[in-house]
């Protein structure tokens, strides 16, 4: 059977196991001195007078190989008995392992007409258990507990602590309240008991290990108050402080206060407030307050709390971040847990609940609450702190929230808390990502394994709107993008911040909503010669270097600075072009800045040809050539064919014309039929 030292030990905190193990360490050397002294009296009520208690001393002291000196005894007509300076010596220790200033015993006078003894009173004052030398560190007899100060009396419901105190090390403990002595034995005694100097070295030895365990702690005091008498309900009530603590030179703790309650057959309660706690990294705690209570007394083998509930005022890394945490843990069975709880981080607020199973590391998780712009701040210095090269990112820019929105995320983690699953939706009103302002915004996405979906995110800026899908997978980096909606691609160039998505898209002018397009895009992130890109795309109203446009509408098929157009028809008010267009963008060396490439068109058009030199200004001398020698007062149908290749810095072109019309025409000032 574990004794209750042993449960003690293994069941509570650092400071409630010292504690326990103080009183165990107390009673046990209480008892063997006043077992020295009294001949075992201490634990029953009466016993055969012996004829001399000077001899019954030395007797019971030589068969356990010790003997006593003191400066005298007296024996006082009421049956008070007074010892001073007794010292207790060990000879097979070779040490002594007791002493007192005094110890002072009281008998009932009427039972010893009767020849047997019972104490009614026991005061000690100022007793010390010794280490002998060669259990000592320092190789010296030194006291392992001292300052051991008690006035008891010996009542009918039990004996009553009026004052009992003693020092262990840097730690004091203060005991009082009625003690059934039967109580006391905590292990079950054998039938051959082992020698004196056997127990003390057992003692001994323990106690040096639970000195070391307390080093760390400053200021440590129990008061502990029994409520134990033979025939009543029994109860123990704990309060321990402390000044401070150290873990493993790594966690520091200040000004704790821990309140422990117990009853025999029924409930216990723990409770306790730690005024900080500082951990590696600067990271800390203030204000943190724990409760916990158990149906009846917890034993090893059930340690299981009916209830716990936790609070932390604030903490943080370096600064304060979370604030106002509050959680409930309660067991829905003997493995699994359910907590629910609100905390803030910034000035964000959230709720969680979960259930988890600590043995086997899986939990369910619910989350739900609303970023601020404070959290994402914060968010961004601590992702700078930990990662240090993602300051060289514009992590600043990737999110600025107006309007908090509203989160919801839903994980489920499998052994080691690996994410089996996770689900978010959000719904947001004004926020800009990247420089680009949205009013609104509702996204939902999950995680599976290795892959990542967004099966709907719809953006709304403006007149802007629309639909996107995302999938990701995070082994393989490889993403797909769905777009479908009215989006104006200037709106996304912090997105894709590569210079020729922004040189391409500043040569139009788009209306407010956009353009209409319908894509699909697929690529290895960090890996732009993976990406293409198909789709559809019209708009109306929309400016093309200049020139106003009535419609345009488009099939697409795009790599990294390739694009093709096909199914193409541009409207103006003087007519049309349909046909095809591929071009390339590339950097000229001379500028860097992204540039036309190469050139290659298969149309028809009914358009102002005079517009073509600034619709490809960057052959422009070419195609002012080719139409210089061309006149008209109503635009022709012009098939054109051409292949515009640039070649050492500058285009080399082949163009092929038809031109067919019935108005007026002139070819170098010279009019045609």
């Amino acid at each position: 059977m574990k004794s209750k030292g042993e449960f003690a030990w293994q069941s509570t905190c650092l400071f409630c196991k010292a504690t326990v193990d103080c009183l165990y360490i107390f009673g046990l050397g209480l008892l063997a001195l006043i077992v020295c002294l009294v001949a075992y009296s201490i634990t029953i009520d009466e016993a055969p007078m012996p004829e001399s208690l000077v001899r019954l001393l030395e007797k019971e002291l030589k068969a356990q190989g010790a003997t006593m000196s003191m400066s005298g005894i007296r024996i006082q007509p009421n049956g008070r008995i007074t010892i001073d300076n007794p010292k207790i010596y060990s000879a097979d220790l070779q040490s002594e392992i007791a002493n007192a200033d005094r110890i002072s015993l009281k008998v009932n006078r009427a039972l010893l007409l009767f020849g047997r003894a019972r104490i009614t009173e026991l005061n000690v004052i100022n007793g010390s258990l010794i280490i002998p030398a060669l259990l000592s560190r320092s190789g010296v007899p030194e006291p392992q507990v001292d300052q051991i100060d008690l006035r008891a009396k010996n009542q009918r419901e039990g004996w009553v602590i009026h004052q009992s105190k003693f020092q262990f090390g840097d730690a004091r403990a203060i005991i009082s309240g009625i003690i059934d002595p039967t109580d006391l034995m905590l292990e079950e005694v054998p039938d051959q008991p082992l020698p004196l100097s056997q127990q003390l070295i057992t003692f001994h030895k323990k106690a040096l290990e639970i000195k070391d365990s307390l080093s760390q702690i400053e200021g440590l005091e129990a008061r502990i108050r029994f409520d134990a008498s033979r025939k009543g309900p029994k109860s123990v009530t704990a309060v321990i402080t402390a000044l401070g603590g150290k873990w493993q030179n790594e966690a520091a703790a200040d000004e704790v206060l821990v309140e422990i309650q117990a009853s025999l057959g029924g409930d216990a309660s723990l409770s306790a407030h730690v005024g900080s706690i500082n951990a590696p990294q600067n990271t800390f705690a203030k204000d943190l307050k724990l409760f916990a209570s158990w149906p009846q007394i917890p034993t090893t083998e059930n340690l299981q709390p009916s209830h716990v509930h936790l609070t932390i005022g604030s903490g943080g890394l370096e600064s304060n971040f979370a604030s106002n945490l509050y959680f409930n843990f309660q067991p829905i069975d003997p493995e699994n847990w359910r907590t629910n709880g609100y905390f803030q981080i910034a000035d964000s607020s959230w709720k969680v609940n979960s259930v988890a199973n600590p043995e086997k590391k899986t939990a369910s998780v619910d989350l739900m609450g609303s970023p601020t712009q404070g959290l994402v701040e914060l968010v961004i210095n601590l992702a700078k702190q930990v990662a240090p090269k993602m300051g060289k990112l514009p992590l600043e820019r990737m999110a600025r929230v107006i309007d908090p929105p509203d989160l919801h995320i839903s994980a489920e983690f499998e052994g080691a808390l690996k994410p089996k699953s996770v689900d978010a939706a959000l719904e947001a009103n004004r926020l800009t990502s990247l420089d680009a302002p949205f009013d609104r915004v509702i996204a939902q996405a999950n995680l599976r394994g290795n892959q990542v979906e967004v099966p709907n995110l719809w953006l709304r800026s403006g007149k802007q709107s629309g639909r996107l899908s995302v999938s990701l997978d995070l082994e393989t980096m490889h993403r797909r993008l769905l777009i479908d909606g009215l989006f104006n691609p200037n709106t996304v160039n912090g997105w894709i911040p590569d210079p020729w998505w922004t040189e391409l898209w500043s040569n139009f002018r788009f209306p407010e909503e956009g353009f209409y397009c319908l894509l699909d895009s697929s690529q290895i992130i960090k890996r732009p010669e993976t990406l293409w890109l198909t789709g559809y795309g019209s708009c109306k109203e929309l400016d093309i270097r200049g020139h106003p446009m009535e419609e345009i509408e488009t099939h697409m098929f795009i790599l990294q600075r390739y694009i093709d157009l096909y199914n193409l028809e541009l409207t103006r008010t003087e007519g049309s072009i349909k046909g095809d267009g591929q071009f390339s963008i590339g950097q000229d060396p001379r500028d860097g800045i992204y540039k036309l490439t190469a050139l290659w068109l298969d149309a028809e058009s009914t358009i102002d040809l005079s517009i073509g030199p600034d619709l490809i200004y960057e052959v422009r001398e070419n195609v002012e050539e080719i139409l210089e020698p061309y006149g008209y007062s109503v635009p022709p149908k012009v098939d054109a064919r051409s292949a515009s290749v640039m070649h050492k810095n500058r285009f080399t072109y082949d163009v092929d014309l038809q031109i067919d019309t019935n108005e007026a025409f002139k070819y170098y000032d010279y009019p045609l039929d």
